[in-house]
């Protein structure tokens, strides 16, 4: 056994010497190519800023006409280091917020102060295998109260669950429904019988805007748009919303998207219109982006 061992051993060997031979063997024709270093890949858990996801679409602000609006301020990198948030009541400026962001490894740190009040909101988001948001612990920083949110995403980066916990309540949250690059149906824990259901346009979503224009149901208080749009929520829709519809059973609405896009197909503007066809009831939002 041991004899046999060894000229397996040996015969191994003189195969690889030969292997390596012939691969290193025939540079004096100057015919071999030169070799490819391979292109760094990210690691574990790394956050790659918000160009992975809108590439060289960055917003310098968007929000809702009298609603709120967002103002990003980035370093060299192209990551956000600064937001600022107005809201708008009766076309009145209501409350500034100011966002003060920090990066540390396989960390996010995005301190909040509200105008008129010392107090700090800190959110302290932790990234997943796949460099997105896996987690994000949220409160006043001179309260021992916290809430945390949990993200799922399938292979594509897609977002696909959010989960909140907050204090020894029941979970609440969502679960989003892709196919073919696109969110077909979105619903809340709460209402799981009571889906948002979607179409698209043929337009492309090339800016990788927010999921959809017009969000539904209880996932408007999860899903933070200074979070996605600094790159932390995963990837976005393919292409972009034409319509959505809900139905409780008892009311229903529909939503239709208007969009306009500037020279190179990236939108700047979305009216969206509500209607309700119980009473014929409807109401107009409009969304806006603006790029640096």
């Amino acid at each position: 056994m041991k004899k046999n061992f060894y000229y397996l051993s040996l015969m191994l060997g003189l195969v690889f010497g030969m292997t390596m031979f012939t691969a290193c063997g025939g540079g004096d024709d100057g015919d071999d190519p030169v070799p490819v270093p391979p292109t760094p890949q990210p690691e574990y858990g790394e956050f790659q800023g918000p160009k992975r996801v809108f590439g060289d679409n960055l917003l310098s602000s968007f929000g809702e006409e009298n609603n709120s609006n967002w103002y990003l301020t980035y370093n060299s990198d192209g990551f956000v280091t600064k937001i600022k948030r107005e809201s708008f009541f009766n076309n009145q400026l209501e409350a500034v917020r100011e966002y003060e962001v920090s990066y540390t490894d396989k960390q996010v740190t995005v301190s909040r102060k509200r105008s008129g009040s010392e107090r700090v909101k800190e959110f302290v988001i932790t990234i997943g295998a796949n460099g997105f948001a896996e987690s994000c612990t949220e409160g006043y920083t001179d309260s021992d109260k916290k809430n945390v949110s949990t993200y799922e995403y399938d292979s594509d980066g897609h977002l696909t669950k959010i989960t909140m916990t907050e204090d020894d309540k029941n979970p609440f949250g969502g679960i989003f429904t892709w196919q073919n690059g696109n969110i077909i149906e979105e619903k809340d824990f709460a209402h799981m019988d009571r889906p948002y259901n979607y179409t698209y346009t043929n337009v492309g979503n090339v800016a990788g805007l927010q999921i959809v224009a017009q969000m539904g149901g209880d996932m408007d208080d999860l899903y933070l748009p200074e979070l996605f749009y600094m790159g932390l929520l995963g990837k976005s829709t393919a292409n972009l919303v034409q319509s959505y519809s809900y139905s409780n059973g008892s009311e229903s609405k529909t939503g239709e998207n208007a969009w306009t896009l500037d020279a190179v197909g990236r939108p700047t503007k979305c009216v969206t219109t509500t209607t309700y066809p119980s009473d014929g009831h409807s109401y107009t939002r409009t969304c806006f982006w603006n790029y640096k």
